[in-house]
C-alpha cells in the first residue's frame, strides 16, 4: 500500500488485504520487518508509524512458547530488525488479532522489550477480539467485525500522538 495522507483511501486498501497462511502456525515477522524497513520509500525528516497487524506470533520457539521448531533460523534476525527501527526513529503500532488465543502476544512482548531498550520513540499496542461467525471459516469476519476492525484503526490513527 503506497504511503498517503489520507485515512479512508489507507482503511480502503487494508480492507482489500487478504491473508493467506504457509500452513504453520506463525507468521513472517522478519521478512514483513525487512521488507518495511528496506522495501518502503521513507520520506526523509518525516515522521514514520508502522501499523502491524497480526493474529500469530513470529516464527522460532522463543515465539510460540518452546511449543514448536518452525523456521528456528528466524527467530536471531527479528531483535536487529527492530532495534534498527527504533533507532530510526519509527513509531509503532501493533493490533494483536485475539481469536480465542493470545494472538501475537509473545512476539509484541519480546519487540517492545527491544523496541524501548533502543530508544524508540512510541510503541503502542491494542488487542482487538473478533467475534467469531460458526458458520465461517476461522479467518474469515462478519461483516460488522471487519468494520469494528476499521473503525478501530481509523480511531487510533487520528489520535496517535508524536512527540
Amino acid at each position: 500500500i503506497p504511503f498517503c495522507n489520507n485515512m479512508e483511501i489507507l482503511a480502503t486498501e487494508l480492507d482489500k488485504v487478504k491473508c493467506d497462511g504457509g500452513n504453520d502456525n506463525q507468521e513472517d515477522w522478519v521478512g514483513a520487518l525487512q521488507l518495511a524497513l528496506d522495501g518502503l520509500e521513507w520520506r526523509e525528516g518525516s515522521k514514520k508509524l508502522m501499523i502491524w497487524v497480526a493474529d500469530a506470533n513470529a516464527h522460532g520457539r522463543r515465539f510460540n512458547g518452546g511449543n514448536f521448531d518452525n523456521h528456528n533460523e528466524e527467530e536471531g534476525k527479528l531483535e536487529p530488525l527492530v532495534r534498527r527501527m527504533a533507532k530510526e526513529r519509527i513509531y509503532f503500532n501493533g493490533f494483536n488479532i485475539m481469536k480465542g488465543d493470545d494472538g501475537c502476544k509473545l512476539t509484541l512482548e519480546a519487540i517492545k522489550d527491544w523496541y524501548e531498550s533502543a530508544g524508540g520513540p512510541g510503541f503502542l499496542v491494542q488487542e482487538f477480539h473478533p467475534i467469531k461467525d460458526p458458520d465461517l471459516d476461522d479467518d474469515d469476519w462478519p461483516p460488522e467485525e471487519i468494520g469494528k476492525f476499521t473503525d478501530t484503526l481509523k480511531t487510533t490513527m487520528a489520535g496517535f500522538k508524536f512527540d
